[in-house]
């Protein structure tokens, strides 16, 4: 099939249609299209044709209908992907233009579908008649030229339509700064239109390029390079800007296949050069060794490649008219076809250049335009060495690559066979092609694995992490496939997730810690809005007021507060509304209403919180007072009954003087007057005096006791400290009371005194504690005992940093209960009504007792049991502290 060989542009053209094949079918595949995607993918669709026609035309040059077929569906597809593409413009984002849509879709059809018909039946009448039946007129090749012009000019107009309406949308979509909306836009929209008009653009110099890579003005394969490259910023911002969905694989698929087919195009141009110019440095050498076989009149040992060799006089140009033959290895080669394709090509290049000459110069005669064209073309110059082609348009075997070399004012051609110049050059583009195949299956097939395993799984796993975090999950864990920049994604997600559960079980937690304080709180907390009506009560209102919350959720809180209250209440209210979150709230009292109908005095404060989200509404924090207002009353009663006390010890302190001066006189007159009655025999009368000298005495010490307890009361009981043998002070104090112990006939055992050593304290008050002790337990004990055990506690054995003297006094007598020893130091109260009866008393001596003991530092306590007696311990330091005195 040497009529179907693979050629470098099949090569150069293979990307873009594997591209524009793989493009148009993603977008097919896409579901729930916009009316972008559908005009996107006709438009791709198109290009794909384009593609396809294109390396078709560069594979099949046998027969001509193939040529013809090619020609008009390039054409035809050309024209009409300007369609899609200017309706995409267009509608992409929003279709801000509906009637400009309709008549550029109508406009643009009409004229590409009879521009393409044109031009096409133009090309083939004109090839005909100027290859097949030798007709030549100038209208004709005319009206191809200037519609070739058209049809060149048409389709970068197209793409600039398209760009121009991008860019007009760019600056809608940015009503702000129009004059530098195009440059820096604003939002989303206008940056998506004016980037997919920059991939326009590019477009737009693609086809300029391609122009200039026909003129050999760029290297090959640009116009294929720049294509791709525009084909992909067109993907990539229409996925990344449409409404449809798209995945990251198939960007990344794409990113790399466009990356494979450019590289593997800059590869194809290299190769092919490389293979071109080596086949024409083989086949130089061999014209070389021709061009001296030549010389010698030798033509035995020319090269079996050579397929023929003529001479022709140098004069001529580039089409002589006549030729001689040296040599024909090809059946039918005839020297005089080469003449007359000259002829054609002649009439060709004349006719062209006659209509160039008549158009820059309207006046100019028809002949003699003809003539200039004529002269001019006899004068253009044969490069030597180049290879160059010669070929019979309805005969493939009269299809020849030669070159030219100069030889004695003559010129040789040396002429080789087209068909195994294909050959050559299509053993290395078909290894091409087959590679770009092969790499663009691998791509398709085993890069998606490797996209799947390596970027998209770990993708898709965030992705779901991501998700199930947003459906209110907080165990996730994201696997992590790879320590890449994906891993560390996935780690740095895990930790976040663990933070947040961490947070938010802190959160539920501390949700949980203020709701069980607010519903366990004491005081009521009550959430009302701005007209007073109740939206929560926290439990503690059926503790306080006898309702459960739901029983007042939706009531006004006004309706339960005392009518008296009311008009107070609700203007402090209303003084609440105005005044900020921050401002120090007002404690307001007030009567509320239990639901047992009793009135509670509790105690308000309210905070404005409405402009606050979370709470709206006015937080009240009421607490109940109305026990604390009776404790209260109490306390102040109390206060006045002490302040009363302490005004009674106060006056009874400060008459002592008054109370004792007329006494001290009553029992020193009563003493004289007992020894005078004494003296004179009056014995009746001195009996008397002792009874009046007794009582006396016994008020004295009645008076000494309550004023000595007054002292203590008003703080007026001075210390006198001083060091005292504490045994010397024990036995003063037993011989002073002896009297009394036998008065009951009682007996007093003092039990050993060692160690007891000296004592730093008020001696007086100490022998006071001991002797109202022992006078206490003489008065209650008859016939009995009773015992004084004194000792002294060490330091160590205290666990003090000080000694301690201990007092212990115990007896026989009637004893003591439970309920007599709680309030036995109590001022003025006995053991019981009988005790005191029976053995008199005020009960002030252990009062004072106590009183004692506790300013020297110490204290007493008492035991006992009815009828068996009791016993009285006093503990006091051994050297009392200095604060104290």
């Amino acid at each position: 099939m040497d009529w179907l060989l693979i050629s470098p542009p099949v090569v150069g053209n293979l990307p873009l249609f594997i591209l524009d094949l793989l493009i148009a079918l993603y977008l097919i595949s896409v579901r729930g299209k916009s009316a972008a995607t559908r005009w996107l993918a006709l438009w791709f669709i198109s290009l794909t044709v384009l593609a396809l026609t294109q390396i078709v035309t560069n594979m099949v040059y046998e027969p001509r209908w193939s040529f013809y077929a090619n020609r008009i569906a390039a054409s035809i597809a050309v024209l009409m992907s300007l369609i899609p593409l200017i309706q995409f413009a267009y509608h992409f984002i929003d279709n801000t233009y509906p009637l400009e849509s309709e008549i550029a879709l109508y406009l643009t059809a009409f004229i590409s579908v009879g521009l393409s018909i044109i031009y096409a039946v133009q090309s083939l009448l004109v090839t005909e008649f100027v290859y097949r039946f030798e007709f030549f007129h100038y209208e004709t090749f005319n009206a191809f030229r200037l519609t070739a012009q058209i049809f060149n000019i048409i389709l970068p107009l197209g793409y600039l339509w398209a760009m121009i309406i991008l860019l007009r949308k760019t600056i809608h979509f940015a009503p702000k700064n129009k004059w530098l909306a195009w440059i820096l836009p604003p939002n989303r929209k206008s940056q998506a239109a004016r980037a997919f008009a920059f991939a326009v653009m590019g477009a737009v110099i693609a086809v300029v390029v391609n122009r200039l890579e026909a003129e050999s003005l760029v290297p090959d394969g640009s116009y294929i390079t720049i294509t791709l490259l525009a084909t992909l910023a067109i993907v990539i911002i229409y996925v990344n800007n449409s409404s449809e969905t798209s995945s990251f694989r198939n960007k990344l698929i794409g990113i790399s296949l466009v990356a494979l087919l450019v590289s593997l195009g800059f590869v194809n141009n290299i190769v092919i050069a490389i293979a071109e110019t080596s086949y024409d440095n083989e086949h130089r050498a061999q014209v070389a060794h021709v061009q001296s076989l030549l010389t010698s009149d030798n033509t035995i040992g020319i090269p079996p490649q050579v397929t023929y060799i003529t001479v022709r006089p140098e004069s001529g140009g580039m089409y002589p008219a006549g030729y001689a033959w040296i040599l024909a290895r090809v059946e039918g080669f005839d020297v005089n076809n080469l003449v007359k394709s000259n002829a054609k090509a002649k009439a060709i290049e004349i006719t062209l250049r006659q209509a160039e000459l008549m158009e820059d110069d309207p006046s100019l005669d028809v002949e003699i335009a003809r003539s200039s064209a004529t002269a001019e073309l006899s004068q253009t110059f044969i490069p030597r060495g180049s290879r160059l082609y010669r070929g019979q348009y309805d005969d493939p075997s009269q299809q020849f690559i030669y070159y030219v070399f100069e030889q004695k004012g003559s010129l040789y051609e040396v002429g080789y066979s087209y068909l195994e110049y294909r050959r050559y050059i299509h053993g290395i583009a078909s290894q091409l092609a087959i590679l770009m195949l092969a790499a663009t299956a691998v791509i398709l097939i085993l890069f998606p694995q490797f996209f799947q395993r390596s970027i998209v799984t770990p993708l898709n796993a965030l992705l779901d992490g991501v998700k199930q975090v947003n459906a209110g999950a907080h165990n996730v864990v994201v696997p992590i496939h790879y320590q890449d920049e994906i891993g560390f994604l996935a780690s740095s997600f895990n930790g976040m997730v663990e933070q947040v559960a961490d947070r938010e079980q802190r959160l539920a937690k501390a949700e949980e810690y203020f709701r069980s304080l607010i519903e366990n709180v004491s005081d009521l907390i009550t959430i009302v809005d701005a007209t007073g009506v109740i939206h929560y009560e926290s439990p503690m209102v059926q503790t306080l007021f006898g309702y459960t919350p739901k029983e007042l959720v939706g009531h006004n809180v006004f309706d339960f507060i005392h009518p008296d209250d009311l008009s107070y209440v609700q203007e402090q209210f209303v003084h609440t509304l105005s005044e900020s979150p921050n401002t120090q709230p007002r404690a307001v009292e007030l009567r509320l209403r239990h639901k047992d109908g009793s009135w509670r005095i509790v105690e308000s404060v309210a905070r404005n919180l409405l402009n606050n989200p979370s709470v709206n509404g006015v937080i009240i924090n009421t607490r109940d007072v109305t026990e604390r207002k009776h404790i209260e009353a109490l306390q102040k009663e109390k206060e006045a009954a002490e302040e009363a006390n302490r005004a009674k010890s106060q006056f009874l302190a400060n008459m002592s003087h008054e109370l004792r001066t007329p006494l001290n006189a009553i029992l020193g007159y009563s003493e004289m007057l007992e020894e005078e009655a004494k003296a004179i025999g009056q014995s009746a009368l001195a009996e008397d005096m002792q009874r009046i000298y007794s009582s006396g005495k016994h008020l004295l010490g009645l008076i000494n006791d309550i004023l000595d307890l007054s002292k203590i009361e008003a703080g007026k009981m001075p210390l006198y400290l001083e060091t005292f043998e504490v045994n010397t002070m024990i036995l003063e104090t037993v011989n002073l009371i002896q009297p009394l112990i036998e008065k009951n006939q009682n007996r007093l055992n003092l039990r050993p005194m060692n160690h007891t050593g000296e004592m730093h304290s008020d001696i007086v008050k100490v022998r006071q504690i001991l002797y109202n002790l022992i006078s206490n337990a003489a008065k209650f004990t008859t016939q009995g005992e009773i015992t004084l055990e004194v000792s002294r506690e060490t330091a160590s054995a205290a666990m003090s940093d000080e000694d301690w003297i201990v007092l212990r006094v115990s007896d026989t007598g009637i004893g003591l209960s439970e309920e007599q020893i709680q309030q036995l130091f109590r001022p003025f109260v006995q053991g019981d009504t009988s005790t005191t009866r029976k053995f008199g008393g005020t009960g002030l001596g252990l009062a004072i007792t106590k009183h004692f003991c506790q300013m020297l530092g110490g204290d007493i306590r008492a035991g006992g049991e009815v009828g068996k007696g009791a016993t009285f311990t006093v503990k006091l330091p051994a050297r009392i502290k200095t604060e104290l005195a």
